[in-house]
Formats: C-alpha cells, structure tokens, sequence
C-alpha cells in the first residue's frame, strides 16, 4: 500500500509521488484485501480449459486457464455474486454461481469428466460466505444480514458485534467499537481499501470521537468483514480488529432504493429513572440510491444520501436542583431559575452523500472514482445547572475523494489508489459571553452552577494525500500453488489542533454566598490564556508488506507476511524545549531523584521515527480430510498501531499556550494574587497582561525522548467444522499489549517519592510540580494488557431460497491490565502502581446471537440477542492511610440483557418493483440495564462495598420503536 500527502515540502510531495509512480510502472501491484479471491480445482480439465467469473451485477468478467494440477485462481474481483464457468477447449461447458464476500477466499471447484458431449452445461447453484482454509479468525457481514436485522440508528460499525471478541459502544453520544482489552483507540475501518483511521482524536475511525452519527451512509455499504484476529499484512495502524467494507457499484441496469424510518415521543421509552413527564422525543432517518449505466459494459455510475434529524429528549435547565446553591442565596437562586430555567432542544443533524463512477476500459482495465462527503452538526453540554447558552455545538465535515485502477496483465495484477481525505472536527460555544462558575467560598474547585458562554472551543482536523500501490501475482508452483502479494503505502498527514482554552473567553469564578445576578460582583478568581492557540504538525507515513497465500497440497495452506511501517513525526519530534523549561527541569530536587529529565527535554534532533516497526504476521490451516469441512487454523502475529496527535501536540501547546489562575484581593507573599480592577471583566487582553506581569506560565507537558509506540503479538488456535449448512468453530485467542501510552503526574516530594505510603495511593503531590509553572506531567510508555478468550461461534447463512440464517457467538474471556484507558493518569504513580486488574470495558463473557426467518406472505422476521456480563469497575478504599483506587475490581451483580426484533413485509407492485413496510423494537423485554461506577457501588470506607448501581444511569436505550418504509425499483 502506499500513501502520499501534499504536506511539507512541495518538492518533497512531487519527487515521491514521481518515485512511486516509478516503481508502479516498474512492477504490477497486489490486490487489496477489499477485494475477493476466487480459486478451486477442476477434475478431468483438459489444457487450455479457461475459468470464466462473471460478476451479476456488471457483468464484469475474469479470467484464469487451469494449471496442469487442475488448479485455477483468481484474484481481484469485486464481492458479490459471481457466474462461474469452466470451459474445455471441445466446448465442454459447466456454470456455478458463487458468492463471493468482501476479502474471503472462496473455492469452487468442478469436475469435466462426467459431461458425455461438447457443449453439455451442468448449473449448479452454491452460496458459500467463508473459506474454511485460512487462519484468519474473521465474520463476513452481508447485504441481507445490513438490510434485514434490527438496529437503533443506521450505522453499520453496529454489526461489528457480530464478530466474536467485539463490543459496540452503547453511549449514543459515542458511536464507536473496541476488541480485545483496549479500547477503541486501536481498530481501523478500510471503505474501499482506504484507511479511515482516526490520527487526531481518539475513537479509533475518522469522525467517531464524541459522535452521534455514522461514519459512512449505510445504504452505500454492499458489506464487510471484520477481522478479529490474524488478519494479513495489507493491515496496518490497527492493534486489535479491523474492519473491511467495500461499496456498491453500478449496474447494467438501473436500480434505486428509498427509504425512511421514523421514531416519535410516543414510540422512545423514558429513561427508567426518569419520574417527570415524559419529553420530547423525534427521529428521522432517510435516504436514496440509484446506479445504473452511463454506457453500458463501459461507464456506470453509483449514488447515495443518507440524513438524519434527531429532536432527542430536551435536556432540563434547573437552577434549583443543588442544595447548596439554595442555601447559601435563595435570592440569586430565583434570579437564576428567572434567566435561565427551562428545556432546551438537543437537535443533531448529519448529511452524508457518496457518488462512484466506474469505468471498465476493457477486460483487463478498470478504472473507479469515489467523492464522499459526510456533515453533522450536534448541540449539547448544557442542562441541570448548566445554562443552555453555557453549551457548546460540536461539527463535523469529512470529504474525501478516490481514484483506483485496477490492470491485469496475465497472472498479474496491479491495484493503484490516489486518494484525499479532510477531516474537521470543531466544538463551538453557544454564547461569547463570560463565562461565569458560581463556587461555595473560595474553592473554585467546588463549583456550583454555571452560565455564560464556554470558555473553550476547539478545532482538530487531520489532511492527507495518499498513493496505494497492491500487487498480486499468482501462476507461482513450488511444492505447491503460490499468490504472492506485496505493496507499500506513502503519505504526508496535516494535523491541526485548535484550542482556545479561555484564551477568547476568560472564566470568572465568583462566591455564590455574595453573588448579585445583574449586580457589580468581584470574582474570587480567574483563569485566563495567553498565546497562539493554533498547532499544526506534518507527518510523512511509510509502510510496506510482502505476503505468500501457499497452497502446499489439498490439506495444508500457509500464510506467510511480513510488514514493516515508519512515521517521521508521530511524536512531536521537531519540539524544542524552551531553555527556561529545560533549566528548572533540571534543577528541580524531587523530579531529578524520580527521573532523568535529559529524557524529557528535547533539542530538537534528538527525537527520532522509530524505525523497528517489522511485524511478522503467519498462519497455517490444515483441512484433515481435503474436503473443507474440517479444519484445524491458527496463527501468530505482530501489529504496530500509532500514538494520537492530540495527546502528543499538549507538549507543545503547554510550552506556548499557559494557563493561568489569578486569585483575587492581592495576598502579600502569593504570587498569583492581585486587586481586582473592574476592567478586567471581559478583556481577555487585560488578564493576560496582568497575568504576564505575576509571571504566572501553567503547567508543563513532557514526552519521553524515547515514547514508544503501541503493538499487540496475538496468538490463536483453533478448530473450524461444517454441520450441512451450518459452519462452526471454537478459537482459543492470546494477545499481549504493550507500550499504551498515557500522561502521568511528573511532580515528586523532595527525596523523589510519590507519597509516603506508597505509589498507589491518590495522595499525589500537586504542589511538588515545576517552581513558577505548576504540575508537570510526563509521558509513560509501561501500559499493558493480555487477553485470554475462547470464541464459540456457529451461523448459516439467510437467503430466500433458504427460509432461515442464524449467527451465535459466545465469547468467553479473561482480560487484564495496568493503568486505565483514560490518557491521563493522576490518581497513582505510574500505569504499573495499580497492579494487574480486570480490564476496563471488556466482558468476562458475552453472547451475541442473530436470526433471519421468511414467513409467508412475503414477511421476514429477524431479530439480535445480546447477553454479557457487564464490564468491570473500580473500588474505591477510602481508609487510612490514604485514599486507594483499586481499577477493575467488582463486576455488575446483573447480567445485561437486550433483545432488538425487526417485522417486514415485501409489498410486489404491478411492475415488480418492491416496497417495504418494517416495525423494529429496541430492548423488547424493556429490561433496565443498570450502570455501575466506583464512587457509587464500589465505594469503601471500611465498611464495604455496596455494590449497587448508580441511581440515575442506565446502559442502552428504554423499550423503544421504530418504523419505516422503502421502496426498491
């Protein structure tokens, strides 16, 4: 694979793309893992007989001449349903039809010898979705499973819990997916063979950070695989799962689909702790698509848009909801509850339009051109003593545009993609007024309510160029049938990090004791920012594989690669040090005892891309009686993820953006006191003047010279074995964390140490940070995690003909880790000073289970079962000697349930054309599943845990319904 930007250096940009394009025309290129690969064995094929693959839907055609063994092979191809035809030179002819799903192998062999005359066509109709012979532990999710099973909201990640060892997030507000016992920060999601890996923020896929929406229109999604464990070296930047999806194209003939769903305040279930009346409540989903031919057999183009409007339930203004508030000013509490009471609309809205044009040059040449544009715009963070205009608006545009070739020449093939992705995310105030925190006396920690605009707003967007270049090339024997595949990937990213945090708009904490609403009031304190609140970076990415698919005989089949990636500047590697920095760093007793601060000043050269990113990736099958049915698969390998431009641009942006508190009246002896002046209300200047003037310069950030990247060495064994129709198999899976990355508190006492009772109490030592700065928080590399898990699965695939399909997976797992997911770690010394612990997010054991039944009258009923542990939470020991919080403690005393069903009826018109009404329900048996957290439930102060849950939260949605309507032409 191979990627290019259009970042730093034009010459640079053009000399590599100029050596790329070289290299590509020197050598064909593999066949990306978007594609699938057809091959088999013919019996009796006389020479010269020629395999034919016809694709349905273009009727796009390749072939393959059968080998002197009898086998044949062919890579590239589109997934869908294939015309399989194996014809002898006499004329001997037979067809099969295959379905081929997107990055499987599929085998279909044929025998010649029992055709009695040329020209005699035998059909013979198969359907298989998965090929038993590799090592790769992955689920295929196809078109009728994304069309025909339930989901709340059309987002087709959510069927990546599907997939054994997989989780969806049920946060609303966070639509993403973890695997293993990371978080979500390390998968990836291919569309197309293009990488939608988020570099900037986490969430792990572009755009899913604190999103309510969907990372690509579902309708445009012809299916997909995730990959669970093992999967190829075409991969990269992914430390647990991947997805693969590929889109639809165009056809021969004109096709287009409708469609609309709806969800009212009568049809959304209330939270179950919600005793009020209920609010308002709306959902629109809807959309289009249509493809067809321009030119027929030569130019076809392919369509889609998908929106959605969410009027959610209004979040509740009250600014008499806290006690205290109350009964330190009941008088500014009705001014408040006068200015600000109320419910207020969390509206969300996303637009996403994807377009394809396909050109098929001829048989050998094909040529596609993709454009994606995806926006959204989402209103939130206000409510209970939060005003609304406190709130803020979080945006997202994400364009993209492709252009893939695909050439074939004999037994090779060259797939070359030049592709650009632009990718903002933005969160935006409400209001530009001062922001205002109302505190209890002089703790401005202690905040009571807050009005005023928000003193933040931010910008993060990442910007890439990038050239693909796969090549495959089959034909090879050698003790065996050999496809090798190779490529490299070269890019440039842009990545921006915005964040104007009270630099535009200075927070005022005020004693809400003495507070006047409308009156003339002076602050207790204020925080304020000075400097440029604007970082961009430019990063040059790397990466090439080799991989042999060898076939040794009808039993054994290996899979052999070897990758290897480099980034020039994924951490911050250009940073200089400030000089002043570097000198109290230096000079500071207690951080000098604790560490060697040379490893956390940078010059500016000695910060170098790691360069030992190889990663063997190999996996074997052995098929015990040559017949697919049973097979014995595992595999070992290692995969290098990357760090997040968001966390590692907070070294630079703390050495030239600082955050200041001024406390007011002046306290002789303090040096961040001053007398109040009241021109300072709203002038943004005037505080940082002042600021400047105390020497007042923030806390500072530190990466570790020598930060280490992510990786993961994972290790299966398993077992596949066919029942008729049924496909199961059981899969022992071990995988190794290494170097997670995370902020830590740097500040020490004196002689070195954290706290006198040990580093892993909550006793830190804020006030030990840097003299004249404030906390200094270092970069740590020592997170780890292992995951032990048995994967039991069993599916057969749904097609008309077939009447029913089911999918289970039970995933059965021992999961653990240092530290917590959270990048920030202040509540211990080190990631290491919690000890092994439960890993947070991941299930000791979860069931997933799916099914697709045809009922008469042209009805279909489908439902998805989900049953699971619940994930683990802290202890919190709140008893001498200090405050102790001990991750991954308890489990949740209930078991999560949740039933989703779907009804559907085909309505056929007059023209054969289809419309179809469906009804789904979410959560059918309105089972409360309840949230648990170590303050409530796992708090200790010597008497025990209580162990219950948290009285206002719930995981996943109240009974609620849905309905819609499509129509297909």
């Amino acid at each position: 694979m191979l990627y290019m930007s259009r970042t730093r250096g034009l010459s640079l940009g053009v000399s590599g793309l100029a050596l790329a394009a070289a290299i590509v025309m020197a050598a064909p290129a593999f066949a990306a893992e978007s594609d699938a690969t057809l091959q088999g064995r013919v019996s009796a094929a006389p020479a010269g007989t020629v395999v034919t693959a016809t694709d349905a839907n273009t009727g796009a055609k390749a072939t393959a001449t059968v080998r002197a063994d009898g086998r044949y092979v062919i890579v590239g191809l589109r997934p869908g349903t294939y015309t399989v035809t194996f014809r002898a030179p006499d004329g001997t002819t037979r067809t099969e039809q295959a379905v081929l799903p997107v990055g499987q192998t599929i085998e279909v062999d044929a025998d010649l010898a029992t055709a009695e005359a040329p020209v005699q066509e035998v059909t013979v109709v198969a359907s298989r979705r998965n090929n038993p012979r590799q090592s790769e532990v992955s689920t295929s999710i196809s078109r009728a499973q994304i069309e025909n099973l339930p989901q709340n909201g059309r987002n087709f990640l959510n069927f990546a819990a599907l997939a054994p060892g997989v989780s969806v997030s049920t946060d609303p507000e966070r639509k993403t997916f973890q695997a293993g016992a990371v978080n979500a920060n390390q998968v990836n999601v291919f569309i197309d063979g293009m990488s939608q890996k988020n570099q900037v923020l986490q969430g792990g896929v572009t755009g899913q950070d604190a999103s309510r929406g969907n990372p690509f229109p579902q309708l445009a999604v012809q299916e997909f695989k995730v990959s669970t464990q093992n999967f190829k070296a075409e991969y990269e930047q992914a430390g647990s799962a991947i997805i693969t999806a590929v889109t639809k194209t165009g056809g021969t003939e004109f096709h287009g689909t409708v469609f609309g769903t709806l969800q009212t305040k009568s049809m959304i279930g209330q939270n179950y702790y919600d005793t009020g009346p209920k609010q308002d409540f709306e959902n629109k989903e809807y959309g289009f698509d249509i493809g067809g031919p321009v030119i027929k057999n030569k130019l076809h183009f392919y369509m889609s848009y998908e929106g959605r409007k969410d009027a959610r339930p209004s979040d509740s203004v009250d600014m008499r909801n806290n006690g205290s508030l109350n009964t330190l000013n009941p008088t500014l509490v009705t001014a408040l509850s006068n200015a600000y009471n109320g419910s207020y609309a969390k509206n969300f809205q996303q637009d996403m339009v994807f377009g394809k044009l396909t050109w098929f040059a001829d048989d050998n040449n094909t040529v596609d051109l993709t454009v994606t544009n995806r926006k959204e715009d989402d209103v939130r963070n206000f409510g209970g003593l939060t005003a609304y205009e406190r709130g803020s608006t979080l945006n997202q545009e994400i364009k993209a545009v492709a252009v893939k070739w695909r050439h074939r020449a004999g037994n090779l093939l060259n797939d070359m993609q030049l592709s650009y992705q632009d990718a903002q995310w933005r969160q935006a105030p409400l209001s530009t007024n001062p922001a205002i925190t109302l505190i209890n006396g002089q703790n401005i920690n202690n905040q009571l309510a807050f009005f005023g605009g928000t003193p933040y707003s931010q910008v993060k967007a990442q910007e890439s160029l990038t050239l693909r270049n796969d090549l495959t090339l089959t034909g090879i024997e050698w003790y065996g049938t050999h496809v090798i595949k190779g490529g490299f990937k070269l890019a440039n990213y842009k990545y921006t990090a915005e964040e104007n945090d009270r630099s535009r708009n200075p927070e005022y904490f005020y004693d809400a004791a003495t507070y006047v609403y409308g009156g003339t009031n002076t602050p207790v304190a204020v925080k304020i920012a000075d400097g440029d609140p604007r970082i961009t970076s430019n990063n040059m990415q790397f990466g090439a594989y080799i991989q042999d698919d060898w076939t040794f005989d009808d039993h054994w089949t290996f899979n052999l690669g070897v990758r290897w990636d480099y980034e020039s500047n994924m951490l911050n590697n250009e940073y200089s040090t400030p000089a002043e920095i570097a000198t109290v760093m230096r000079n500071t007793a207690g951080f000098n005892k604790a560490f060697n601060p040379n490893d956390y000043i940078s010059t500016g050269s000695n910060r170098k891309g790691f360069k030992g990113a190889l990663q063997p990736r190999l996996g074997f099958a052995y098929d015990v009686n040559a017949d697919r049915d049973l097979v014995i698969f595992g595999g070992y390998g290692r995969y290098y993820d990357r760090n997040i431009y968001d966390l590692a641009q907070l070294e630079t942006r703390r050495a030239q953006i600082h955050v200041a508190t001024i406390y007011f009246p002046q306290v002789a002896g303090q040096a961040n006191t001053a007398n109040w002046n009241a021109s300072y209300f709203g002038n943004p200047t005037a505080l940082v003047a002042l600021a400047k003037s105390l020497g007042l310069k923030g806390e500072v950030f530190a990466l570790n010279n020598d930060a280490k990247v992510p990786y993961s060495d994972q290790f299966n064994l398993g077992v596949r074995k066919r029942f008729g129709e049924i496909s199961t198999s059981a899969t022992l899976s071990y995988i190794k964390y290494q170097n997670l990355f995370n902020w830590v508190l740097g500040n020490r006492l004196p002689d070195g140490s954290w706290c006198q009772f040990g580093p892993q109490y909550a006793c830190q030592p804020w006030g030990n940070g840097l003299p004249g700065y404030g906390a200094l928080i270092i970069s740590s590399n020592e997170r780890q995690a292992r995951y032990k898990a048995l994967y039991l699965t069993a599916d057969k695939p749904w097609t008309p003909a077939s009447k029913y399909g089911f999918s289970t997976t039970l995933t059965l797992t021992d999961a653990e880790m240092t530290g917590h997911n959270d990048p920030f770690i202040f509540d211990y010394a080190s990631p290491s000073a919690t000890g092994w612990h439960k890993a947070e997010g991941v299930d000791k054991w979860r069931f997933v289970g799916s099914g697709i039944v045809s009922g008469p009258w042209n009805t279909r009923v489908s439902a998805i079962v989900t049953l699971a542990s619940g994930t683990p939470y802290g202890r919190v020991l709140d008893t001498a000697p200090a405050l102790q919080i001990q991750e991954g403690y308890f489990w949740p005393r209930k078991t999560f349930k949740q039933v989703d069903l779907r009804v559907s009826k085909d309505f056929k018109l007059w023209n054969g054309q289809t419309v179809t009404a469906d009804a789904q329900v979410y959560n059918l048996f309105d089972t409360w599943n309840r949230a648990y957290s170590q303050w409530t439930g796992g708090y200790d102060n010597g008497t025990g845990a209580k162990e219950i849950p948290d009285p206002n939260a719930q995981v996943g949605p109240s009974r609620s319904f849905q309905v819609g309507l499509t129509y297909k032409w």
